[in-house]
């Protein structure tokens, strides 16, 4: 292993807290905190301030440090030199003990000479293998208060010291002796050097829900620090480095800050080792790295062609009409969703030219009366957009009732029950990311189950109980609500459920309504932020059903009777106009106006269905009908 830097010092201060070190060939040059993993400066400061320190998580991938891509056993060794621990040693149940530094030989003797020898049955191959073994030695050796300074590093310790793997009366006593080792070696200090730094010992696991508690909880010898996925800093770091070795870099060529912070916005949630794949990526499938959002979009989807760059002007120029065949007397509405397309598609952003939002494609709030076309807006979008009606996913809220269910939609954590199968909306969009996905009846989720959302709505992303992260960046989320649709009144001493709306209002009044139930709403909940994210403009409000637009809508019904008639069995069923009249009629009535389109649904439903396919059974291909 190469030798590492040391870290910059400042007088009578020792190591300077918050600046890692790098792979520099043996030069001084100190890595800026902002481009340092996180957890290598939070580990400098607490074995800076004599602390021991597990470290947690994310500990399988590789580090960008120093200009180059390291594992993490490399890394952690380098800056535990460059804090002047000479002798370092690590330990997994795969490779024994394993010594670090310039001369790892060097340093095994002067263990083996500080420990007072070894037998000779215990220095088998792997070397000290046995953690019965060499945890004892561990310890005999960091009780040497008089030596140099000595780091051991103890890797898989969630199978090391998961409490399903032994027994408190276990006679190799594992955590007797941890303990015992954690505490002498607190009480110790190595040899004063320049900064009289005390031996250490660093944990290490992936899991920390599998270590038993008392040995992180409320421990003030041991420090937990969990080691993140890179943050936005690191990413950026990580291209500006690595920049030359993608695809499509020209001799010379430098990148370009906006190019740079595009790459790691659209980034978001990769491991380091995911970012290498992606370098590897654009070699492999020929995808320029110029072109971030397309290389980024096929490493993560498997796809070359973004479909909303597919989406051409004319079909935006169209949406309206189109959209507004599917929902009829709608137009404010199709309108909105008109404008949010358009966004979408021409990119145009607060971030500026070059910034890449990792946000959804498209939010949006449906709020309004029943059976008005919510559902129906959204499933006509997704055809609009994806040309696939598969592309559309509805999350039932009611269903989310409670406030543990918030699991199902991202997994239970670890150790849990259903922990394998991961989330219901998670899992979906790792399958389909270019989709539209509706949350019906948000009012009725738990608000714990909104906080979720947050998340989703801030930063285009969500994290699963596998620890996953999921990008929503090519998505349309639409939340629907009937808030505001009904009022309680009491009638009799007991509660009576009445429409809110009254029948001469104007859209400009149920427009005012429903807004002002949807802010009541999400203050009364204590979730006005989540509103606020949404935001103003993306709440669309649906107007009620008005008499003018029953013809239509049930006109649309009865043409799709008649299609299916001729498909099936190639007969021509026409309707007259009394049958439209019919369905007028039907929907005047106070109680029936109330339910929207699915009342009107109903009705053909339930008188002529019945009569139309008895009519078709008797009658040959060919055959003309009339229902009157």
């Amino acid at each position: 292993m190469r030798k590492a830097a040391g870290l910059e010092q400042e007088p009578g201060d020792g190591a300077r807290p918050g600046v890692a070190v790098a792979f520099t060939g043996g030069r001084r040059r100190p890595l800026p905190e902002e481009a340092s993993a996180r957890w290598v400066v939070a580990l400098v400061r607490q074995l800076a301030r004599g602390k021991h320190v597990l470290l947690h998580g994310n500990v399988r991938d590789l580090v960008s440090f120093g200009g180059a891509c390291k594992t993490f056993p490399e890394v952690l060794d380098a800056v535990l030199g460059a804090l002047g621990y000479t002798l370092r040693c690590r330990y997994n149940t795969s490779d024994g003990l394993v010594f670090a530094g310039d001369d790892p030989r060097a340093a095994r003797r002067r263990f083996e000479a500080r420990v007072g020898g070894i037998d000779a049955d215990a220095a088998g191959t792997p070397y000290l293998g046995d953690l019965a073994v060499a945890l004892p030695l561990l310890r005999k050796a960091v009780g040497v208060a008089r030596a140099e300074p000595m780091a051991a590093v103890l890797e898989g310790a969630d199978r090391l010291f998961n409490p399903g793997n032994f027994h408190p009366s276990d006679d190799r006593g594992l955590q007797v002796l941890l303990d015992q080792a954690l505490g002498e070696a607190q009480a110790v200090r190595a040899r004063r050097g320049p900064d009289g730094r005390r031996h250490a010992l660093v944990l290490v696991a992936a899991n920390l829900a599998l270590l038993p508690g008392w040995l992180h909880r409320d421990n003030p010898q041991l420090v937990t620090i969990c080691v993140e996925r890179p943050g936005l800093a690191e990413r950026r770091e990580f291209f500006r480095q690595q920049f030359r070795q993608f695809h499509g870099v020209k001799p010379g060529e430098r990148p370009a800050p906006g190019l740079l912070a595009e790459l790691a916005t659209l980034t978001d949630g990769l491991t380091t080792r995911d970012l290498e794949a992606l370098r590897l990526a654009s070699h492999h499938d020929g995808l320029p790295v110029g072109e971030a959002r397309r290389l980024v979009d096929f490493f993560r989807h498997g796809r070359r062609e973004d479909p909303w760059a597919e989406v051409e002007v004319t079909t935006l120029r169209q949406a309206t009409a189109t959209l507004g065949a599917s929902v009829i007397g709608q137009e404010a509405a199709v309108e909105a969703v008109r404008r949010v397309l358009v966004s979408a598609r021409g990119g145009v952003q607060l971030e500026g030219a070059g910034r890449a939002s990792a946000r959804p494609k498209g939010v949006l709030l449906f709020v309004g009366p029943t059976g008005v076309g919510k559902t129906e807006l959204a499933k006509a979008l997704t055809e609009l957009i994806f040309k696939d009606p598969t592309a559309f996913a509805r999350f039932d809220m009611s269903e989310y009732g409670q406030e543990h269910t918030a699991d199902r939609l991202v997994g239970a954590p670890p150790g849990y029950v259903g922990h394998d199968a991961g989330g219901q909306l998670t899992n979906w969009m790792k399958a389909r990311p270019f989709s539209v996905v509706l949350f019906d009846e948000l009012e009725k989720a738990h608000p714990r189950v909104l906080d979720r959302f947050l998340q989703v709505l801030d930063d285009g992303r969500l994290t699963d109980g596998h620890g996953e992260t999921v990008s929503f960046a090519q998505s349309v989320l639409v939340f629907t609500s009937n808030l505001g649709s009904t009022r309680r009144e009491q009638v009799g001493g007991r509660d009576v459920v009445r429409p809110a709306l009254e029948p001469g209002w104007g859209y400009e009044q149920v427009q005012a309504h429903y807004r002002e139930a949807v802010q009541a709403h999400f203050v009364g909940i204590g979730r006005p932020e989540l509103l606020g994210r949404i935001g103003e403009a993306n709440v669309v409000v649906f107007d009620m059903l008005r008499e003018a637009h029953v013809a239509a809508i049930a006109d649309k019904f009865l043409r799709g009777i008649s299609a299916s008639a001729r498909e099936l069995h190639g007969v021509t069923v026409a309707f007259d106009r009394a049958v439209v009249a019919a369905i007028q009629a039907h929907m005047r009535r106070p109680e029936v106006c109330q339910l929207g389109g699915r009342a009107i649904r109903n009705f053909v439903q339930a008188e002529l269905l019945p009569v139309v396919n008895e009519a078709v059974l008797g009658a040959g291909p060919g055959t003309r009908l009339r229902v009157g």
